[in-house]
């Protein structure tokens, strides 16, 4: 989990959610949001060539995180009071993402490569 940067004076507050130097690419990917209704598991599943990076808006999130290679596993649950953080997802890590409340959470999300149907980028692996 890494810190935003966040600028302020006495008329505004600036966050720094995600830049160029954040990610291994230059280029920019696709930014868009993910709302994950009451009791619902996404994900199970990892990239081979995408980042993915992931921002709490609304509610309680958990993350499962697992490194395809080494089995290595992390459990973070994330908040909406946690908004000075982000979570990146490097590839060839399975994530799936658990609401375990009674009301939908919303996520925002950046992936380093935009969602092409034709090639798309998701092998199933069952995390949860």
């Amino acid at each position: 989990m890494a810190e935003i940067e966040r600028f302020s004076n006495s008329q505004r507050t600036i966050e720094v959610l995600l830049k160029n130097l954040d990610l291994d690419e230059k280029d920019f990917g696709q930014l868009y949001f993910i709302e994950i209704a009451p009791g619902v598991t996404t994900g199970n599943h990892y990239h081979k060539n995408k980042d993915e990076w992931l921002i709490p808006l609304q509610g309680d999130i958990k993350i499962i995180l697992e490194d395809i290679a080494t089995r290595k596993r992390e459990e973070l649950v994330i908040s909406s009071r946690d908004i000075d953080k982000k979570i990146r997802i490097p590839p060839n890590t399975a994530h799936a993402t658990i609401n375990e409340s009674d009301k939908p959470t919303l996520l925002m999300e950046y992936s380093t490569k935009p969602f092409d149907s034709n090639n798309e980028d998701k092998i199933f692996y069952k995390v949860q």
